[in-house]
């Protein structure tokens, strides 16, 4: 349990430094490149090796008007075998998420 339990606090933050990335985009397909590859490497950052690794940005607020505000959710999961977080021959994974919000940048461009 306390092996589990620091997986998901290493994952914890990985979104919030992903929806940054996200919230600079000046498009919803560049918001989601920014978010999957700032997502990427702050897994790679804590040493953290997860497969199946999914990032979702909802990208609605960019059809606000630039300057309205708006924001940008990036939801981000991986699944870690229970073998790799010190529990040898345990059968199975644990999915673990984590996720942000982030304001859009005003400036950007009109949808």
């Amino acid at each position: 349990g306390f092996r589990i339990s620091i997986a998901g606090d290493r994952i914890t933050g990985v979104a919030a430094s992903a929806a940054p990335d996200a919230s600079i985009a000046r498009s919803p397909g560049d918001a989601q490149t920014r978010a999957a590859a700032g997502a990427q490497a702050a897994l790679l950052d804590v040493g953290f090796d997860c497969t199946n690794v999914a990032v979702n940005v909802d990208t609605s607020g960019f059809a606000a008007a630039p300057g309205v505000p708006a924001t940008v959710r990036v939801d981000v999961s991986c699944t870690v075998p229970l073998a790799d977080l010190g529990l040898p021959g345990l059968p199975g994974s644990k999915t673990l998420t984590d996720h942000a919000v982030s304001p859009l940048d005003p400036a950007r461009d009109s949808p």
